[in-house]
């Protein structure tokens, strides 16, 4: 009991000596999933899914990690990941997608014409989502090199308090881009169904039964690639 306490008042000293960006993000959380409750309860419970993770380093570094690396470092890693590079990489991602598909469809179209469509269709996809993923590594490799040469400054090159930034950042971005796609999804369903639904964006058991499977597929799929490939 006595140890519990004692990494509580430890986790409270912290969190008043964290610089005020870091104090920032993360009120920025809780104001999130207020947001995303009065959204749609259903989303919210798939938001503490993908938040999984997240809760899992935070609990390591209370026992562990504050000896290893600042909580301030951590937090700020982790909000690079979380908001700028999802600017950069996914933002920039869907423009370039975005012209890739004005492109490729008005291209294959003046070809091939609309009765071979689908025989040109799932090659104009896979080049469209080609594009999406080049642009979206593109700034990745680019932001997390910038990134990484200032941590080496600040803390050096072989250190774990790097490395753990690393992990950091890397986690931030799969799990606001994870957060974003289920965002989109909730906003397609409730969208969806009949004129009744429509009109009061209701979501139905079966659309929240997809929700969840799109959540547990991006925390078990999406989210571990997307950590490997940035870190």
């Amino acid at each position: 009991m006595a140890s519990v306490v004692d990494r509580l008042k430890g986790s409270v000293e912290a969190f008043q000596a964290l610089e005020p960006v870091s104090k920032a993000f993360l009120v920025s959380i809780p104001a999130l999933l207020i947001c995303f409750l009065a959204y749609h309860w259903q989303m919210f419970l798939c938001v503490l899914v993908l938040l999984l993770p997240t809760v899992r380093l935070a609990l390591w570094w209370c026992k562990q990690g504050h000896a290893v690396v600042p909580l301030d470092y951590i937090l700020q890693s982790f909000a690079k990941g979380f908001y700028i590079l999802l600017i950069l990489g996914t933002g920039c991602g869907f423009v370039a997608w975005l012209f890739a598909s004005i492109i490729i469809y008005g291209l294959f179209e003046a070809l091939f014409g609309n009765s071979n469509y689908l025989g040109w269709f799932w090659l104009a996809e896979a080049l469209r989502w080609c594009t999406f993923c080049f642009v979206e590594e593109l700034w990745k490799g680019l932001f997390v090199r910038w990134d990484r040469l200032r941590r080496q400054e600040e803390v050096g090159a072989l250190t774990r308090a790097h490395a753990i930034s690393g992990v950091a950042l890397s986690l931030g971005y799969a799990t606001s881009q994870s957060l974003l796609f289920v965002l989109l999804i909730t906003a397609i369903l409730e969208n969806n169904g009949d004129a009744h639904a429509q009109a009061t964006h209701e979501i139905t058991g079966d659309e929240f039964g997809l929700m969840v499977f799109f959540s547990f597929f991006f925390g078990a799929v999406s989210m571990p690639l997307n950590i490997m490939g940035t870190y």
